[in-house]
């Protein structure tokens, strides 16, 4: 989910896309991720939207297009079998994460954007460009980062949220996102030469 321009990942797209174009740099990134929010009233009605909520959705809706979208630049720009698996699980997974949040967004009245933010396209369009080294060096160690942020998110829901059904949704999907981050973590501990990546 990256590239929101609110809250914690405020300016993030930005960063990636200066680091994508800047491979030499080298990657060591483990972001502090904040709690925050208040604690979840439970006198909520079942089918009660609040901020959180709607936030939630709208996020991971696009960052599951971002996924999906940068699942299959990895399939075909990286010469990396972990990689390239990756890619094929962020594909299957985030498609259908998508499908069971657009099935719950219908039924609550939610629309949800239809393609990955400005930022989130920017990215795309930069890896678009890259490929072996270049492309891993860019794209694995931003999936670490985004999967932290996927995983503080859906526990923000979890604790913040007021709609049992999609409170419901991040429980479920919280396991998939830290297997998501194990398997990134991974593959980033074979990406050890960036600075000469070719």
């Amino acid at each position: 989910m990256i590239g929101k321009l609110r809250g914690r990942r405020a300016g993030v797209g930005a960063v990636v896309v200066a680091g994508a174009m800047a491979i030499g740099a080298g990657w060591g990134m483990s972001p502090a991720i904040a709690g925050g929010g208040h604690s979840h009233a439970n006198a909520w009605h079942s089918n009660q939207l609040n901020a959180q909520d709607r936030k939630f959705a709208m996020d991971t809706a696009q960052g599951g297009k971002f996924e999906v979208a940068g699942g299959g630049e990895a399939r075909f720009h990286s010469y990396r079998g972990d990689v390239r698996a990756f890619g094929s699980e962020m594909i299957r997974d985030h498609s259908r994460e998508g499908s069971e949040l657009k099935s719950i967004a219908d039924k609550l009245g939610i629309t949800l954007p239809k393609q990955a933010s400005k930022d989130q396209g920017l990215t795309l369009h930069v890896w678009s460009k890259l490929r072996g080294g270049a492309f891993d060096c860019s794209y694995v160690p931003l999936e670490v980062v985004d999967h932290q942020l996927d995983i503080a998110e859906f526990k923000d829901e979890v604790k913040d949220g007021a709609n049992q059904q999609l409170r419901d949704f991040a429980k479920r999907w919280l396991p998939v996102l830290n297997e998501h981050l194990s398997h990134a973590e991974s593959a980033l501990q074979n990406t050890n030469s960036c600075a000469s990546s070719k």
